[in-house]
């Protein structure tokens, strides 16, 4: 089947592209325009967009927020990007054990950290995308269910053809049965693709040189 070329807008949840295809790698120094070209190498690529939120620094690596930092101020100087930054929300809460669950309930007391802002934000921009005419095609980097509703939308309403691209490397997982079901057709990315979109090992910007941090 040829599939014609259409002018794609790439929308990127940072966190779950993490997750899925680069921790507990060496590819985190990642050059996202670079990685959708490649894995869609077919269609031209409009804007990418790029959503996370700023980290706080864990044991065993209190270095982690430098290190996304410099990430960050390499993935700005890219052509026609642009990055979103949500917060982190972290407060205690008692939660379950999953032994015993259901018949006997154990709670215990957690940290609850959890990312915010960053699945509405992208969900506006795709929209407004879309419905200004700035794409021909969306592309969304996920595999996240709590996207399949905006998918849905944006492929049934607007009439915008949908792919998502499957971050799920490190964890081997074929894609959400939500997503698959709300998408138009689904790309996997592989290994190799993050090894071909490795950002220089030295940028510059505004600010001066931007270096690859030496543990990534």
């Amino acid at each position: 089947m040829t599939i014609a070329p259409l002018l794609t807008d790439v929308f990127i949840d940072g966190m779950n592209l993490y997750n899925g295809a680069l921790k507990g790698t060496t590819y985190k120094w990642l050059d996202v325009r670079r990685l959708a070209e490649t894995v869609l190498s077919e269609h031209p690529i409009g804007r990418v967009y790029y959503f996370t939120a700023p980290i706080q620094g864990r044991p065993p690596d209190y270095a982690q927020p430098i290190k996304q930092g410099a990430h960050l101020r390499a993935l700005a100087t890219l052509k026609d990007l642009e990055i979103h930054l949500g917060t982190f929300s972290q407060r205690p809460s008692f939660q379950p054990l999953a032994e015993g669950w259901p018949n006997h309930i154990v709670k215990i007391r957690v940290m609850d950290v959890e990312e915010k802002q960053s699945d509405v934000n992208l969900a506006t921009y795709a929209v407004a995308s879309a419905i200004k005419g700035e794409c021909e095609q969306v592309a969304i980097i996920s595999n996240d269910a709590d996207f399949a509703g905006l998918m849905r939308y944006l492929r049934d309403s607007i009439g915008i053809p949908i792919i998502v691209l499957n971050p799920n490397v490190v964890r081997r997982q074929g894609i959400n049965r939500e997503l698959r079901r709300a998408s138009t057709y689904i790309r996997d990315i592989k290994v190799t693709d993050l090894a071909q979109s490795q950002l220089p090992h030295q940028l510059t910007d505004q600010h001066g040189i931007i270096t690859k941090p030496e543990s990534w």
